[in-house]
Order: C-alpha cells, then structure tokens, then sequence
C-alpha cells in the first residue's frame, strides 16, 4: 500500500509540474517578475518535504539527517539574497503587525514561566514557521506560479489524506479515542484525528475556487480524489472540531460565491449536507450531534472542555499579561498538582491570551483584522480592472489580434489572483471558526496565510499599474 501511494504521488507530481509549466506563457509582454525556474522548483520541493514530513519518513533510511532544515536553510538564503533585489511593489500594510506580533511573542521568552520551552516553541514554531512567509513571497511572483504554487500543496495534502484512507480502509489507522473508533494520520505531524481532519479541511476551499480555471482533465480528476479523500478523513476522524469547519466552509463558500450562482450554490450545499449526514456510521453523527446537545455517549469531552474554558478564563485573570509560550499547561498541572492530566485549552483565543499576555492577543487579532481588510481590497480592485479591460476589450479591441491576446491573458491572471484570495480568506475563516474548539498558533497556517496575501497584494499592485497604463498611453475610449 505504502509503495501504490507513493507511486500515485510521484504520478501526479510529474502531472501537475509538466502541465502547467507547459502552459506558463512566456515572460514577454508579462506585467509579473518571474522567479528563476530553478529556485521556484527548489521551493516547490521544501513544500513537498515539509508538509508531508518527509525528514521523519526518512530518517531510519538516512541516520536521521535533517532535510527539512538543510532545504529551508538554503532557501533561507535565497530568500535574503533575493528579496531585496526583486521585491518592487509596496507593503501591503503586514510589516509592522508582524514585528508587533514578533516582539509580543519573543518577550514572552525571558518572562515565561518555562523559559527553556518558550525559546524552543519561539524559534521551532514561530520563527521557522514565519519564514513560509518570506519563501512565497519571495519565490511566487505571478499568476502562474500562484497557481503552480497551490497545487503542490495541495497536492501534499493529498498524499497526507490518501494515506488516511488507505490507514481507514484496512484498519491500521484506526483506534480508539474518548470513547470513539477514530481514523489518525501516518506521521507524527497529523497523527491526532484532529490534526488529520484540518489537513482534510484546508484543501476544499481551494478546489472550489479553482476547478473553474483548470483545463487539464487530469488535475481535474486530481481535484475530485482531494475532495473524497477529504471527505473521509473528516468524517471518520471524528473530530468535532473539523464537522464545526466543514459548516463554517459551507457558509463562507456560499458568502463568497458569485450572485449568480448562489441559490444554485446553496441547494447543492443543503442536499450534499443532509446526504453525508445520514450516510454517516451512528457513532459520527453522535459525535456531531453532541457538539450541540453537550451530552456524549461517552468519554465526556464536552463537559471536559467547558471546564477547560473555564480554568482558562481563571488563569487569564490572574495572569493577563500573559504565562509565556507554552507555560499554560505548566500553570495548570501547578494548580491541580496533578501534571500527568493537565491539558491545554483547546481554544485558539485563550490560547494566545493565556501564553502572549492581552496586549498579544490584540496584537494577533490586529493581524488577523488587517489580512481580511487587505483581501477586500485586492478583490475590490480586482473586480474594477477586470470590468475595465472586458470594456476595452469589447469596444476597441479587435479579436483575435495581439493585443486581444494580451488583455485576454490579464484577465486570466487576474482570475487566478482573485480565486487564490477568495479560496484563502475561506481558508482563515475557517481557521478562526476552528480555533473556537481547537489549539492553533503555533501552527504554519497563519504564516501560509501571510504569505499568500501579500504575494497577491503584490500582483494586483503591479496589475492595477499595467491596467492604467494600458488605457493612458492608448487613449482607449472607455
């Protein structure tokens, strides 16, 4: 099984890589930068190792040599080298949220009350997982590599889930957890059920806003096993908190859908939603019921996390400037005396209150504000140059000659921008929605997040500059 997987990845990676490079257009007449092939593909492969975990897959085989970090140590270098050089359009407005939010964390360090674990999670979960950021900026730099982009992510994703089917399928995935038989990933990083369902979670607002743009039948088909796979490690993971984001997706799908295609968009959603519900095995749709009743059949977990919101709320008050990074667990087995039962607060919120003081979490949400203000604003002014080009398409342009084909592919580009930024803010709305019952901080998502909106800022910056161009020095007749 483990050999089919991996020949299935490699296939599918061979796909992707060759149709879409073959369908690149060339740099000429481009408005976008266009990283070095090399150094895209190099990035391409870090996402790959790093988002399949595929140092742990190899340290038996290879002594435990840490490929992650030699990569990313590379493209670290790159990125530095790089940046400065090719990085011409403006900040989109993120910089002084994240050095805000850096020095919130970083002071949390010689305060906390486990300064040794604090300076562990800063550097592994915080500034390693920031530079994601600095990567997809510094290496996607137009539509096309967007997209490339994306995909292979996605498509690690998919190597993730497809191990979880396989895992559910014959059973070696699968084991008891409070109470219910419930499927985990094959690699430490995905191995709780919950952890498994977000990787499940995170890919299916990209196939909505994607499948319309792609042609090739095989990426297409590649979109329709992503959403299987998804499916099934949502729902036999048994995670709560995924079945809470599987609605919040639905909803913020549907928000962001087209006028025109709304009621249509929100029919399906409602049949889909009642057929996976009643196909779904008893002890799931228990499971999911409970989250709304509070009462479990068993392992008690609802009553459990209303008690952990709870002490939450407790240690926040009397520790509001914060524990520390990760010192929250410490209070609590502090409190109780009882270390081997303390747990965290599975509650992103409380979480970033209880380890970064009030004055982090501010900051964070800070952050959070501004990442959806400036997805508004790109999409806003994607939807102007859009209806500005289609006007000068359909009154001054003759089809089928060179510049035709010119305005043509903006528009493609910018479809592509737009479906990227639409598919992104669904992804953190669900984050945010997820983070309601779930521990999300230290976690790549929000660096994933940055990145992608800022890359995108940058295109429609340079987008919008072209547009204008275009129609000044044509004296087109809008």
């Amino acid at each position: 099984m483990a050999l089919i997987s991996i020949g299935l990845f490699m296939i599918m990676f061979v796909i992707i890589i060759r149709e879409e490079f073959d369908a690149l257009p060339g740099k000429a007449g481009s408005i976008y930068s266009f990283t070095n092939r090399n150094f895209f593909l190099f990035f391409l492969a870090y996402i790959i190792i790093w988002y399949t975990q595929l140092s742990y897959r190899m340290e038996e085989r290879f002594g435990g040599i840490r490929l992650e970090a030699i990569v990313g140590a590379i493209l670290l270098i790159l990125a530095f080298t790089r940046y400065s050089k090719e990085t011409k359009a403006k900040s989109p407005g993120l910089t002084l949220y994240l050095v805000a939010l850096s020095m919130a964390a970083a002071i949390q360090v010689p305060l906390s009350i486990v300064p040794e674990l604090s300076q562990n999670l800063f550097i592994d979960n915080y500034l390693k997982y920031l530079a994601m950021s600095l990567f997809i900026i510094t290496f996607v730099k137009n539509p096309w590599h967007l997209l490339i982009f994306i995909l292979i992510w996605m498509l690690a994703y998919w190597k993730v889930t497809m191990e979880g089917v396989i895992g559910g399928v014959t059973g070696s995935l699968v084991w008891q957890n409070q109470g219910v038989m419930r499927l985990h990933g094959s690699v430490p990083r995905y191995t709780h059920p919950n952890s498994l369902s977000q990787v499940a979670l995170n890919v299916l607002p990209y196939v909505y806003f994607l499948y319309p743009l792609i042609k090739s039948k095989w990426i297409k088909i590649f979109f329709l096993t992503s959403v299987l796979q998804s499916l099934y490690c949502i729902m036999y993971s048994g995670s709560r908190t995924a079945y809470l984001g599987v609605m919040g997706l639905l909803f913020f799908v549907w928000w962001r859908s087209d006028r025109k295609v709304k009621i249509r968009s929100g029919v399906i959603i409602i049949v889909v939603g009642a057929i996976c519900f009643v196909s779904m095995p008893l002890q799931y749709k228990e499971r999911l019921t409970s989250s709304f009743t509070g009462q479990d059949k068993e392992g008690h977990s609802s009553d459990k996390r209303k008690a952990m919101y709870r002490e939450g709320l407790s240690i926040l008050m009397d520790n509001p400037f914060g524990l520390g990074l990760g010192g929250y667990i410490f209070e609590v087995a502090r409190r109780t005396n009882d270390p081997g039962n303390a747990q965290e607060v599975h509650c992103l919120y409380l979480e970033v209150a209880t380890h970064m003081g009030i004055q982090g979490f501010i900051v964070f949400m800070a952050l959070i504000v501004k990442l959806l203000q400036i997805a508004k604003r790109n999409i806003g002014d994607i939807n102007k140059q859009v209806v500005l080009l289609k006007k000068i398409l359909a009154v001054n342009v003759q089809e089928n000659n060179t510049e035709y084909f010119v305005i043509k592919r903006r528009i493609n580009e910018l479809d592509i921008i737009k479906a990227v930024i639409n598919a992104t803010l669904v992804f953190l709305f669900v984050r945010l929605i997820v983070g309601i019952l779930g521990m999300d901080f230290y976690n790549i998502h929000w660096w994933f997040t940055v990145g992608v909106f800022w890359t995108c800022s940058n295109m429609v910056q340079r987008a919008g500059l072209a547009t204008n161009d275009l129609i000044e020095k044509s004296n087109y007749k809008m």
